[in-house]
């Protein structure tokens, strides 16, 4: 036997299925060139969250810099303080450390860069 096979959903739509889609599609704003939101997050903020949202993350991202900057810079003054040669897991640590601190700098920066591209 073979199956009857349904058609699919969207070729079942009405002519008000249709119209409601085409002036959704068309009065919606795009969602601007962020990388951090896409079109459904943003139709559920309205700009102000938005914001807030932003400043937050941004805030967040300079307290991690800053810790990592002063683990480093306590765990290199350790190093240079000792008369031992440094060890792999001190030097590994630094390494991770500045990995880190590249990461949070680059996530902190690159939005900012997306937005002087688009006004250009």
């Amino acid at each position: 036997m073979t199956q009857k096979q349904q058609p699919s959903i969207h070729e079942n739509r009405s002519a008000a299925d249709r119209r409601l889609s085409e002036l959704l599609r068309d009065n919606i704003p795009d969602a601007p060139l962020d990388p951090w939101f896409t079109r459904k997050v943003l139709n559920r903020l309205d700009s102000r969250k938005r914001r807030v949202a932003a400043l937050i993350e941004r805030f967040i991202y300079i307290i991690g810099i800053a810790t990592t900057a002063v683990v480093a810079i306590r765990i290199s003054r350790e190093i240079m303080l000792s008369s031992s040669p440094v060890s792999l897991q001190q030097g590994s640590t630094l390494m991770i450390l500045a990995g880190l601190s590249a990461a949070m700098i680059y996530a902190l920066v690159e939005p900012l860069t997306v937005k002087r591209k688009i006004k250009k």
